[in-house]
């Protein structure tokens, strides 16, 4: 049994309470900070346990994220020889997560070379709107989470990771769905964002 199995059977348990009690003092702060970020931050304990997820992992570009067991993987080059590797739910095909790896220069070696990344990740053009619901700057990582809406097009909900590896190269990694898919999914696509370490 893997530790996640075991720590999603401990905090299901209805003796949550008590255990944490029980343990370390040091202990106690850490499962708790786990039980409260899987219980808030992911849908609930429940639905956090029950998704079946595969790991990925590139030994190249050295990074490694979750995606869900049913979905389908697919690869391209983008402009650059950048690599792009993506996930699509067979059920909903607007719905992925995707990672990118783009090579810097060597005097790029902190997130502040880029200027400002929000402004670089929102969507723009004519008549496009964006709705930023969260940002957070973390070590060399930015997250971005977005509404952003264009003309004639469906609102589309966006996770945008944006890390950076010093003087080496930026993985970019975005989870999205159609706003009116992201309730059903988004479970899914927030395990595989919380899952991504370079």
């Amino acid at each position: 049994m893997t530790l996640f199995m075991l720590l999603c059977a401990f905090l299901a348990s209805s003796t949550l309470a008590l255990n944490l009690l029980m343990l370390k003092p040091q202990w106690t702060r850490s499962v708790a900070s786990i039980g409260l970020a899987l219980g808030l931050g992911l849908g609930g304990v429940d639905s956090v346990c029950a998704l079946e997820m595969s790991s990925y992992s590139d030994a190249r570009y050295s990074y490694k994220i979750d995606y869900p067991q049913s979905w389908t993987q697919s690869s391209a080059t983008l402009s650059g020889e950048r690599p792009l590797l993506a996930w699509t739910s067979p059920k909903v095909s607007s719905t992925s997560v995707s990672v990118v790896y783009t090579p810097v220069p060597a005097d790029f070696n902190r997130l502040t070379s880029f200027g400002d990344l929000r402004g670089y990740l929102e969507p723009k053009g004519e008549g496009v709107s964006t709705q930023v619901i969260a940002e957070q700057s973390k070590g060399e990582k930015y997250t971005l989470e977005y509404v952003s809406e264009a003309p004639e097009q469906p609102k589309r909900h966006v996770i945008t990771v944006f890390a950076l590896r010093p003087q080496s190269a930026v993985l970019g990694v975005t989870a999205q769905a159609l706003e009116s898919d992201w309730a059903g999914q988004q479970d899914e696509l927030k395990a595989s964002i919380a899952s991504f370490t370079y």
